[in-house]
């Protein structure tokens, strides 16, 4: 599967990455349709982590 990857400041990609798997019973895995970038990860394109993380 694709997957968009950050790879450091102002760079990101798209990579191909393993599917995802099932590790116990609890996990689902779920067929995204649509998304977006949260603004707040914006944060960590331009290279600012914040210290809770």
């Amino acid at each position: 599967m694709k997957a968009l990857c950050w790879e450091g400041v102002n760079k990101l990609a798209v990579d191909q990455v393993p599917d995802p798997v099932l590790r116990n019973d609890q996990d689902v895995v779920v067929r995204l349709i649509a998304g977006t970038t949260c603004g707040s990860d914006l944060h960590l394109i331009g290279g600012c982590i914040p210290m809770g993380m």
